[in-house]
């Protein structure tokens, strides 16, 4: 069974020793049991949903959630999201059905209907694409689910941030974990490199779909991934600043809570009090988060106001 459109790889000469020792290397199960485990703990026979597009990434999320699923006693959905925007995104998602009943894994897909597209129309599509994942979720009972952002995501995101003029937050990029309409967001291949994914499905023997959209420099996460392919930028130096941010953003985050109950009371009517003089006697970069901790919660956004507005 083929996908829609393969990528391939031209195998490597047996002669070519030294060059197979720089290959990207698939991912194990022991190493991605590990990387589930820094996610956790999920609790006996833990239900997980896997949001799959057809993409190298969540194809090889999916193989290896649904290897650890069987080792862990755990059960599996997979979705898929048709946000109908190429006329190709029918028959993926139907590949990826295909290919999840095979594995013997339940699949549903969820289709973006809303007639009113404008704007940004990637940013509006993610936002979509997470709405009806969450609220899928919801609806069978599943508290965890899975995302196949990886390593190059991260950078890629990190450099989006750099150009907006982002702060701390915004620099630690994507969380491994983070909560959202009752959900939990799992990423476990963060620090994983997509090339290191793919290799996994080339030993797994597994085609997977190529999204024609990923190479369009009309979108601005393809010209910061252009950037990184054109070496405009370390990747080794951007993934060593993502990880220095997001250490930061970490030892910040139990300090903020603290400080957020001393300054705020949050009401059942939808709204916050703030002590103005609790507020006023914290450092300004420390008053500007907690500010920002506030607005998100009362008006239910996914990210906190941006530095400049708030």
């Amino acid at each position: 069974m083929r996908p829609p459109r393969f990528s391939s790889v031209p195998a490597v000469s047996e002669n070519a020793s030294a060059a197979e020792e720089a290959l990207p290397q698939p991912v194990a199960s022991e190493e991605f049991a590990g990387l589930m485990a820094a996610l956790g703990p999920f609790g006996p026979r833990p239900l997980l949903a896997c949001a799959v597009s057809g993409g190298a990434d969540s194809l090889a999320l999916l193989h290896m959630s649904r290897a650890w699923a069987s080792r862990y006693d755990a059960a599996l959905m997979a979705f898929t999201v048709d946000h109908g925007l190429r006329p190709d995104a029918v028959e993926e998602a139907h590949y990826v059905q295909r290919l999840a009943n095979r594995l013997g894994i339940k699949h549903r897909t969820l289709v973006w209907d809303d007639p009113h597209r404008r704007g940004a129309i990637q940013a509006a599509a993610r936002a979509a694409r997470l709405g009806l994942l969450t609220k899928a979720c919801r609806e069978i009972g599943c508290f965890n689910l899975l995302l196949a952002h990886h390593q190059d995501d991260q950078l890629e995101t990190l450099l989006l941030r750099l150009a907006r003029g982002s702060h701390l937050d915004g620099l630690a990029a994507m969380a491994p974990q983070r909560r959202l309409a009752g959900v939990r967001l799992l990423r476990p291949f963060l620090s994983i490199p997509k090339a290191r994914l793919q290799a996994t499905l080339r030993m797994m023997k597994v085609g997977w779909i190529e999204d024609p959209s990923n190479q369009d420099p009309r979108h601005e996460r393809v010209q910061m991934r252009q950037l990184l392919e054109r070496r405009f930028f370390s990747r080794a130096q951007a993934a060593e600043a993502n990880s220095v941010f997001t250490r930061l953003r970490a030892w910040t985050e139990a300090d903020i809570a603290v400080r957020l109950g001393d300054v705020a009371a949050f009401c059942p009517g939808g709204y916050a009090m703030i002590e103005p003089g609790a507020l006023l006697a914290l450092s300004d970069a420390t008053a500007l988060r907690v500010l920002s901790r506030v607005l998100q919660a009362v008006s239910a956004s996914v990210y906190p106001p941006r530095g400049r507005s708030l």
